[in-house]
């Protein structure tokens, strides 16, 4: 199994986790594949004491165990339940240290909380292993987890909670943001004074993880309810997602036009999605076609890419499902959840030109379309 496999079936296991454990078990395996690390764990805090759950050492589960905190920097910042990273636990500062706790060969460590439920930790035996994108992916990985478990703990559950959700999104956008962007900064300073190959898969990493953070926080803000009270040009709002994507060589042709009741910005949310999705799949040269469906009070979007093979087509719109690497793997999950909250449905099906064409169905039209080819 390739390692962006490995993260696709890792994500969908933490958001569909029937249990504590299941939650915990699949932290730490998605932790696992993100990071360069020799040990992942996911502990409750206990007795002035890690009581870890589940832990996996070079991808071997292994039993449970406990260990003591001490009064070190790192034994504080996880009971503050502060993110950190540690580039060297031989240098100790205090009587008692978690690295007394840990395997004597053990130099770096990266520890990211879980709201009250305890804290993801990654060590790794070279010391500086850890970079600050790799925290604010941990930290990602860490508030998604919160949100499972919180949602396991809802009385409500498995229905929404709306609050939570909004509370995830708000911690997502505004505190990781800031280390993510530092990262981002630096790494443009040094390109300025010394680029390589590695600079540039930093580069790849770090915008593959704000793609990441940015569809997660939509995720959580899209309600199950959109305000479908605008009458919204089909036409227009394609047009205005489409000025919205990084194009490049491709092309977009709208055909028809109609005005239906939706909600403007989650209808131009849903063209952004697919657009960025076919560029993603079928390249940057991809032309991709909107227009209305006969005998249907619909719309489609297609592409003339190499389309999606028919036993994939139910999978595309789960959470964290990507064919790529450089896909989130949340964009088309929205797509879908903001389908829905307009009580209308989407397919998908083999384009007229054997792309892939998503058809939306079930929607309001204020007049008659005027229908393209």
């Amino acid at each position: 199994m390739s390692p962006s496999s490995d993260v696709t079936a890792a994500a969908r296991s933490l958001l569909a986790a029937d249990s504590e454990m299941a939650i915990y078990r699949a932290s730490v395996e998605l932790l696992a594949t993100r990071l360069p690390t020799e040990k992942c764990l996911f502990a409750t805090i206990a007795s002035d004491a890690l009581a870890v759950q589940v832990e996996t050492a070079n991808g071997v589960e292994s039993p449970d165990a406990r260990l003591p905190l001490g009064d070190d920097a790192p034994s504080g910042a996880i009971r503050r339940g502060e993110a950190t990273v540690v580039d060297d636990l031989t240098v100790r500062g205090g009587d008692r240290s978690l690295a007394e706790s840990l395997p004597s060969q053990t130099r770096s460590l990266l520890s990211a909380p879980v709201g009250e439920h305890g804290v993801l930790l990654a060590t790794a035996e070279v010391p500086g292993a850890f970079s600050e994108p790799h925290l604010a992916e941990a930290v990602l990985i860490a508030s998604v987890t919160a949100a499972s478990l919180e949602h396991r703990h809802s009385p409500s559950a498995p229905q929404r909670n709306p609050e939570l959700l909004t509370e995830v999104a708000s911690i997502l956008s505004h505190d990781l943001k800031t280390p993510l962007a530092i990262a981002t900064g630096t790494l443009e300073l040094l390109r300025e004074d010394h680029d390589s190959a590695q600079l540039t898969r930093i580069a790849a990493a770090l915008d593959r993880l704000e793609t990441m953070l940015d569809d997660v926080v939509t995720l959580a803000r899209t309600g199950d309810r959109v305000d479908a009270s605008d009458n919204v040009s089909v036409e227009e709002s394609a047009e205005t997602a489409w000025e919205m994507v990084e194009a490049n060589g491709a092309t977009l042709t709208i055909e028809g036009s109609a005005t239906v009741r939706a909600d403007r910005s989650r209808l131009r949310q849903v063209f952004e999605n697919l657009f960025r999705n076919a560029i993603g799949h079928a390249g940057p040269t991809v032309t991709l076609r909107v227009g209305l469906l006969e005998e249907r009070s619909g719309f489609y979007i297609e592409d003339d890419g190499p389309g999606i093979p028919a036993d994939r087509r139910d999978r595309v719109f789960e959470y964290g499902y990507s064919s790529t690497a450089d896909q989130s793997g949340f964009g088309l999950a929205i797509v879908r959840q903001i389908v829905e909250a307009h009580g209308w449905t989407i397919r998908v099906v083999e384009g007229t030109k054997g792309g892939a064409r998503f058809e939306i169905t079930g929607v309001e039209f204020e007049a008659p379309p005027a229908h393209g080819q």
